[in-house]
């Protein structure tokens, strides 16, 4: 019964989630610059005659915006992930407060 009464999941398992996302998020910001040089130079690698320059640049842009929502929904998982751990801790403490106040509360009617 008193596993039933447990957390599945620690504050320490989501603040790795977080660590390891974070990680994902900085990779993703550098595939992002990368993209963004690639656009810029795509002119002097290619020359501004070539027809395909503006269709590449069209491509290279797409990509450009899907890296940007990849980030967005990184950084969203991280900010919930966040907001779950202050939630537990701010549970673990109400817990505790309960408890001291029913052990409190037991003893003054018991002694």
């Amino acid at each position: 019964m008193a596993a039933q009464n447990q957390l599945l999941v620690s504050t320490d398992k989501y603040e790795a989630q977080i660590t390891m996302l974070e990680g994902y998020l900085n990779q993703l910001n550098g595939v992002a610059d990368e993209y963004e040089a690639l656009k810029g130079a795509t002119s002097s690698f290619m020359g501004d005659e070539d027809s395909n320059v503006e269709k590449l640049k069209e491509n290279v842009q797409k990509n450009i915006e899907h890296v940007r929502a990849a980030i967005d929904a990184v950084t969203n998982q991280i900010a919930t992930l966040r907001s779950t751990v202050a939630s537990m801790e701010n549970l673990g403490s109400n817990v505790s407060n309960i408890l001291e106040g029913s052990i409190e509360l037991a003893s003054k009617l018991f002694t």
